[in-house]
């Protein structure tokens, strides 16, 4: 589905010369030279004048000091032409912050390419949704890039006429988005929790169709919520830090999502929420990412759909102290559910029918669902004896080198007759993904599947696994090296010199 895509900072560039040969570009460059609100040297000037250009492409870029803040006093004219790029990766750090006053951008409908590189968004407040970013249909295929761009407290406020909101920070319809090495925390809504308030992404929202992706290849979501009123027949709150409907696909990879929740309703009345960190429609892969925290009554990671030609694949993923309320820390009605080499670790409340995984059929399917477990690791919870895992009326399970030191984990998974030994979670740089550690003696290390990794067979081990590092590695040095862990990451041989002639440590 996602498979050898392009690495996303390429793309940008790729389309950019395809256009240039193509006889359409005129590219032309407009400099802001001051952190004004507006006048000559502005952004808001540059924009201005890239907007009134001849030519489809042009870029503007900053020569201020790194670090400068232009503070806006309203918002900045929309991006009105074909292809526009604001920034530059080798350029000076820019933030743009609207001080809680209006909105930020806007991204007019004959926008087929827009590239925000090395920016920061801040602050900007819309009714409706996309207070920093809100991108319209476009009159064509059109994309967003976000290049190590960062956006933070901007917050989407109640439309009184259709009482919600979507995209805290950023709101997209029909186009594409890619994001590499960006950040996006404090996003939400402004939340009458009082009056009927639906509302979807604290941080993005995207509502396109299945031509249309959101691809996340390295970013950090933290502290972004999704916290919705009252709500009649539809769920309040969906997707406490990324929303994607209308059947747009989902890629996340090397990403970290941090404390990031949904929610609805006051605490004497909570409302339908789903997805504290995601809530999507689609398709959906989430591959070497990490899930640290957050949640909501149903789901931290949440995918639904009745089209029963989607699929969710989970891999090389960890979940560490996810809080599933009364419910599972993954929940999905899809049906094909795959969770490969995914790691839980202390999962906060939960169901007793399953605090980590739950699968549920859509009333009236005409086959079977599927759930796959395949050397995914199930770590004791410390609150008490729930199951893992469990699955709805006709939903097959099946499962290879799963293990887990609960007593009844559910689902076929298999008991550890001793810990699972939890070390501790390590991150990227940069927070952009992680994984749960084991400690040395864990039964789970070279307790895989022993036959060699295999992207195309499920019931294998991954090829690499959350770092990158290719599977297997012989942690114990009992020459087991043909045997991958179980779990998201290898567990790495230790070693007091480096000969590697001695004994490892145990």
């Amino acid at each position: 589905m996602f498979e050898n895509l392009l690495p996303t900072r390429l793309l940008p560039s790729i389309v950019l010369l395809f256009w240039a040969a193509s006889g359409v570009a005129h590219a032309a460059t407009f400099t802001v030279t001051n952190t004004n609100d507006g006048g000559a040297g502005s952004l808001r000037n540059a924009i201005l004048s890239a907007n009134a250009a001849s030519g489809n492409l042009h870029s503007i870029v900053f020569d201020v000091p790194a670090g400068s803040t232009i503070n806006v006093l309203s918002e900045l004219p929309s991006i009105d032409k074909p292809g526009i790029s604001i920034g530059s990766v080798a350029g000076p750090r820019v933030l743009i912050n609207a001080q809680n006053n209006s909105p930020l951008l806007q991204i007019g409908a004959d926008n087929l390419l827009f590239t925000l590189n090395n920016v920061g968004l801040f602050s900007g407040r819309r009714v409706g949704g996309g207070g920093c970013l809100l991108a319209g249909p476009a009159s064509g295929n059109a994309s967003i890039f976000l290049n190590d761009v960062a956006m933070f407290t901007c917050v989407g406020l109640r439309n009184e006429l259709f009482r919600s909101a979507q995209g805290g920070a950023m709101l997209v319809f029909g186009r594409s988005i890619n994001i590499s090495d960006s950040v996006f925390v404090g996003n939400g809504f402004g939340n009458p929790s009082n009056l009927e308030f639906n509302v979807a992404g604290g941080a993005i929202a995207l509502l396109a169709d299945s031509s249309k992706s959101l691809v996340s290849d390295g970013a950090l979501f933290e502290l972004n919520f999704a916290q919705g009123g009252t709500a009649g027949n539809v769920p309040a709150a969906l997707g406490g830090a990324i929303y994607v409907g209308g059947g747009a696909r989902l890629s996340v990879n090397r990403t970290s999502f941090n404390e990031n929740f949904a929610g609805a309703g006051s605490q004497a009345a909570p409302g339908d929420a789903r997805g504290g960190a995601i809530y999507a429609e689609g398709n959906a892969l989430i591959e070497n990412s990490l899930f640290f925290q957050g949640g909501s009554p149903r789901g931290v990671l949440t995918v639904e759909s009745s089209d029963r030609s989607r699929t969710l694949e989970v891999r090389n993923t960890s979940f560490w102290e996810v809080d599933a309320f009364n419910g599972s820390a993954v929940t999905s009605n899809l049906a094909m559910v795959t969770l490969r080499n995914t790691s839980f670790a202390k999962t906060e409340g939960g169901s007793s029918q399953g605090s980590e995984v739950r699968v549920e059929a859509v009333p009236g399917q005409l086959a079977p669902s599927v759930l796959r477990l395949s050397n995914a690791l199930f770590i004791r919870a410390q609150q008490g004896p729930v199951a893992s895992c469990s699955v709805g009326s006709s939903v097959n399970v099946e499962t290879s080198f799963t293990l887990s030191d609960r007593a009844a984990p559910g689902c076929g998974i298999s008991v550890s007759p001793t810990p699972l030994r939890l070390d501790w979670f390590e991150s990227r740089p940069r927070q952009f993904g992680g994984w749960i550690k084991l400690l040395p003696d864990s039964p789970a290390i070279d307790a895989g599947n022993p036959q060699a990794p295999n992207l195309a067979d499920w019931r294998t081990c991954t090829i690499s696994d959350a770092r990158g590092v290719l599977r297997p590695i012989d942690a114990t040095g009992l020459g087991s090296a043909s045997v991958c862990d179980i779990g998201a990451v290898e567990h790495d041989r230790i070693r007091l010199f480096a000969s590697g002639f001695e004994t490892p440590l145990q």
